[in-house]
């Protein structure tokens, strides 16, 4: 934690981060080709690249960019922050951390917003460690993707 950020009750406001871009259109190639037919880091489904079409949720399968750490926590586009998900898993996840910020209007914890980071990180690498040690995140993620798999399924 960097002492300039932290008042001694930890509980200032986040620091503000100039937008980062996203990564460039060559290395969303090469990361979401590279993941074609492997299986999301997540919930082990098979990923489709589906090079240069558009889709929405209806195509849970598709591999997409992740930021571990979210552009809007300061996470940057260095290859140790981006990953490749399935569609349903990204938006999940995106749907968790967006309740998550409103939950807080915008303006967490800075301790709350280092176990989030934590927990996004194992959320992709251990996500039974994840859920051991971050169970109302996990769950908020975990219901968020079955509602989601469960409203594709009707449509």
């Amino acid at each position: 934690i960097r002492d300039d950020l932290v008042t001694g009750v930890q509980t200032c406001a986040l620091p503000i981060f100039k937008s980062v871009p996203p990564p460039s259109r060559t290395r969303k190639v090469t990361l979401l080709s590279r993941a074609d037919g492997r299986k999301c880091p997540t919930c082990s489904r098979k990923m489709e690249y589906l090079a240069g079409q558009k889709f929405g949720h209806e195509r849970p399968n598709a591999a997409t960019i992740e930021h571990i750490c979210p552009r809007k926590l300061g996470g940057s586009n260095e290859d140790s922050n981006l990953t490749v998900r399935c569609n349903l898993c990204n938006r999940a996840s995106g749907h968790s951390m967006n309740e998550w910020l409103q939950y807080h209007k915008h303006n967490p914890p800075w301790c709350e917003k280092e176990q989030m980071i934590e927990y996004l990180w194992m959320e992709i690498h251990d996500t039974s460690k994840a859920q051991e040690l971050y169970p109302e995140f996990s769950a908020s993620f975990w219901n968020k993707r079955n509602s989601m798999a469960s409203q594709e399924v009707k449509e």
